[in-house]
């Protein structure tokens, strides 16, 4: 049989505890996210991306962010909505449309599913 660790001591039970942030003291799931979250704080890290469209100033921290940036420029719409004729160019705001349209109900999401 194997032996039972103490739940306090695990792996485990300390990957699910927050951190708070040191300078402006918000809590946050995992060191992981307190360590994206201290860029906010750094100002090296404002400009990572920036547009390369003419006259566009936008800058993001995330690639993710710059990538749904661009497609303001391209028009590009790679979300359709399932229920209707329109597209979008992010997630989120499909999840907007359907929710405000369509009378949608994302499912609820827990701690397990996004870690």
């Amino acid at each position: 049989m194997p032996a039972v660790r103490n739940q306090s001591s695990s792996k485990g039970a300390s990957a699910n505890k927050s951190v708070q942030c040191p300078t402006c003291f918000k809590r946050v799931s995992r060191q992981a996210d307190l360590k994206r979250h201290m860029e906010l704080h750094d100002p090296a890290t404002k400009s990572r991306f920036q547009c390369v469209f003419p006259g566009c100033k936008f800058k993001a921290r995330q690639r993710s962010n710059y990538n749904t940036h661009l497609t303001t420029h391209t028009r590009e719409k790679r979300y359709q909505c399932p229920d209707c004729h329109v597209s979008v160019n992010d997630p989120a705001s499909l999840t907007r449309h359907r929710i405000k349209r369509h009378d949608y109900v994302p499912a609820s999401r827990t701690f397990a599913d996004i870690y």
